[in-house]
């Protein structure tokens, strides 16, 4: 009984398919996303830090073997006659920002500031990033002028903390 003008019968239910997605897909699939996104940005943050350490690591390595460098220069071109003339550089348990062992022109008895290119000291929040500690002693067990052995150590400070009263 189909009149003119009446509706088609209306398919079952189950075969109707809706487009589209509803909300809760939505919801499911942005919190899927976020997830994704945050271990992806956990990982690049802690990558840089790892990268970033390492890099200090590189410096402080680099100015240290730099130092022994300019300290066998110093022996080798300075006419000292033993190693025994190297205690002068010996920091003690003071740390010293300058990063090398280049004496000051304008006074003979200390070295170049830590802003000196020689240097290359960093200032963070009004205080050096970096600061050394050399250490000359003799060799144990031998009565000698002409053997030391000699610690440089670099610390990197905490940001605005002075690196000479707190090198660690």
């Amino acid at each position: 009984m189909t009149a003119a003008g009446s509706l088609p019968p209306s398919p079952p239910r189950g075969l109707l398919r809706e487009r589209g997605t509803s909300l809760v897909e939505t919801l499911v699939a942005i919190a899927c996303l976020g997830t994704v996104m945050a271990a992806a940005m956990s990982f690049v943050v802690s990558s840089w830090r790892y990268s970033q350490l390492n890099r200090e690591k590189i410096f402080a390595y680099e100015k240290a073997v730099a130092i022994l460098t300019e300290m066998q220069a110093y022996l080798e071109t300075s006419g000292v006659e033993a190693a025994a003339d190297l205690d002068s550089f010996d920091d003690g348990v003071l740390t010293n920002t300058a990063l090398t062992i280049t004496r000051d022109p304008s006074d003979p008895t200390g070295f170049v500031p830590p802003n000196h290119p020689a240097s290359g000291n960093t200032s963070v929040l009004g205080f050096w990033r970096w600061s050394r500690r050399i250490e000359v002693k003799p060799f144990p067990g031998v009565n000698s002028r002409d053997l030391r052995i000699i610690t440089v150590e670099i610390y990197r400070g905490r940001d605005g903390v002075d690196t000479a009263t707190d090198p660690g």
